[in-house]
């Protein structure tokens, strides 16, 4: 571009400067500095980001409940309180947990290929725990399994993704009962 097609330059107005270290004191004050001054409120305000970021990386409970009836599931209601990212045991998904059923853990399972699923452990459903696999919940035996597992990438804790989603679940388990419920969880890991 030549001089003749550039657009005047209009002067910038002169911008006041502060000099951070000049030193600043009243008669009878020792002396400071602005920067001392500048950063004297900010060792609290990174406190108080910081617990409450915090607040936000405890697990979400989880809500809903889940009935189980019949006798290979046996009769329970669980309660969720507590959710676990699937990451800890390689698959996407969450385990739910209740602190008033320890012995009930129950895996909803987002698997590229056959779509949602749940696996059941019970403790004491069988006599050999070693040869006692979960017992697993697909489509094709229910009247309504819908939900939706979601790995939340932006939120890491522990090298762990959070995950969150839901289930509705109404299916018979192979070998007699009936799995049903709705579940809801959120920042899971």
């Amino acid at each position: 571009m030549t001089a003749a097609h550039r657009p005047a330059r209009t002067p910038c107005p002169r911008r006041s400067t502060i000099a951070l270290d000049r030193p600043v004191a009243a008669p009878g004050e020792p002396m400071r500095t602005r920067r001392r001054e500048a950063t004297r409120g900010r060792p609290l305000a990174l406190v108080v980001a910081l617990l409450v970021a915090g607040c936000g990386l405890a697990n979400a409970a989880p809500g809903g409940q889940l009935t189980a009836t019949g006798p290979t599931l046996g009769e329970w209601t669980l309660t969720p309180d507590t959710c676990l990212s699937g990451q800890r045991r390689d698959f996407l998904g969450v385990t739910l947990l209740a602190d008033a059923q320890p012995g009930i853990r129950v895996d909803i399972v987002d698997d590229p290929l056959a779509g949602l699923g749940v696996a059941v452990r019970v403790d004491g459903r069988c006599d050999d725990r070693t040869a006692c696999p979960p017992v697993t919940v697909k489509a094709s035996g229910c009247t309504a399994l819908d939900g939706e597992v979601v790995r939340d990438l932006s939120r890491l804790t522990n090298n762990l993704w959070h995950v969150g989603g839901w289930m509705t679940i109404n299916c018979a388990v192979e070998g007699g009962g009936r799995l049903e419920g709705e579940v809801s969880f959120s920042a899971c890991h």
